[in-house]
């Protein structure tokens, strides 16, 4: 398998993993519901999880974006390192998202007098979890957009594609910064449906697609 198949399976997967698994997100309200803990705490595992695992495959196959990208390669090596960044601010949150079970447990048990401090710190976790799924969202559609201008660039995209992904990104940064779009686990979703828009076709071109032959732009 050469590595445009390789990076387009992985971008696919990247974009299908997630949108698989946010389906099944708890609520804060979820948590707080008699008997419903032990689900819970195993949907936000599942949810997480797939989030975490779709990470490293987004940085394959946005490294082998990078490798097609000729003309805007600068802007690939800037949008790979964006998304790299999005990726870490995506691996605190969903870290700080596998610990709230642990916080949910003992604030359903805990007597009158110490309940607020649990829940003090259950919205603490749900702030922290906000912000830096604004940073993973902002960030990544950075790279998407910085991707589409290398691909507009240097046409190793089709065309359509790169516009898309720009406008998406536009679009869907200033909705999250005018606070109009809110990342509960409906807007995420919306977030994840709107990148996959790019991303799976992104990926499905890198399957089709052959290398560039090393003289071609020589010739």
């Amino acid at each position: 398998m050469d590595n445009d198949r390789a990076g387009g399976i992985a971008l696919i997967a990247s974009s299908l993993v997630p949108l698989a698994s946010v389906v099944f997100h708890p609520t804060a309200h979820d948590f707080d519901a008699a008997g419903q803990l032990a689900s819970s705490s195993a949907r936000m595992l599942v949810v997480h999880g797939g989030m975490l695992a779709a990470l490293p495959l987004a940085l394959f196959g946005g490294l082998a974006l990078v490798r097609r990208a000729r003309a805007g390669s600068r802007l690939g090596e800037i949008a790979l390192f964006t998304y790299a960044l999005a990726g870490a601010a995506g691996l605190v949150a969903a870290g700080v998202s596998l610990a709230v079970p642990a916080i949910a447990r003992p604030m359903l048990e805990a007597d009158d007098a110490a309940r607020p401090g649990y829940r003090l710190l259950f919205a603490y976790s749900g702030a922290l979890i906000q912000a830096f799924a604004r940073i993973f969202v902002v960030a990544s559609w950075l790279a998407i957009a910085l991707w589409s201008a290398a691909a507009l660039r240097g046409g190793s995209l089709p065309r359509a594609l790169g516009i898309y992904g720009i406008a998406a990104a536009v679009v869907s940064c200033v909705l999250l910064l005018a606070s109009l779009l809110r990342l509960d686990a409906h807007g995420f979703g919306v977030v994840l449906l709107l990148q996959g828009a790019w991303f799976i076709p992104t990926g499905a071109v890198l399957c089709r697609s052959a290398p560039p032959r090393a003289g071609a732009t020589s010739s």
